[in-house]
This record gives structure tokens, sequence and C-alpha cells, in this order.
């Protein structure tokens, strides 16, 4: 199985960048790719994992190997948006099947 630096090499070598190039397309500091790379890094956190994912044109569940599957459908840097949330923040509101717990 291979690692998440191992994955990002091997995406980034594909597209023909550099690390300074994924960094650069990611907003992470190409320190973070480098060491990512060289297996110096073994963890990050979820919103530098998503902006890889999304800079290399991957899935999340791809770069950590739980999936085999490469492409997102998703165009590099850009992400699907419902319709009419153009320009507009996304808001999520948590919804859960059973009733608040309130204490006293």
């Amino acid at each position: 199985m291979q690692t998440l630096g191992e994955r990002i090499r091997v995406l980034r070598d594909r597209r023909g960048w550099s690390q300074a190039e994924v960094a650069t397309r990611a907003a992470v500091p190409v320190q973070n790719i480098a060491r990512l790379e060289q297996g110096r890094r073994l963890e990050v956190r979820s919103d530098m994992l998503r902006r890889l994912a999304l800079a290399l044109g991957c899935t999340t569940d791809y770069l950590v190997g739980l999936s085999e599957f490469v492409g997102t459908g998703v165009p590099e840097g850009r992400e699907k948006r419902p319709r009419g949330m153009k320009n507009k923040a996304r808001t999520t509101q948590t919804t859960f099947p059973w009733p608040e717990r309130r204490t006293s």
C-alpha cells in the first residue's frame, strides 16, 4: 500500500508539476509537500488534505489509501456548488435523528 506522500508524488509526476507547483495550487508550504513525499511527515490536518486533493484532482479517499479511484470529476482547483450558490458561502446544517439532550 502506498503512503500519502507516495500518492502525492505519483499524481504530481503524472501532471509534470514540481513540489512548488503543488504547494502553490494547494496553498500549503512547499516544505510540507517535501516532508510528506520523503516520509518525514506522516499526518496532515483534514483541511490540508482537502486542498491537496482539489489541487491534484483526486479524492481524499485516494490520498489516504481508502480507494484506488483517483478522479473526482471536479476540474482542478474548483468545487461543485449547488445551483444558486455561485458566489455565496456554503452553509450546512446538521440534523440528527435523535432529540437533543437537555442538561439541567
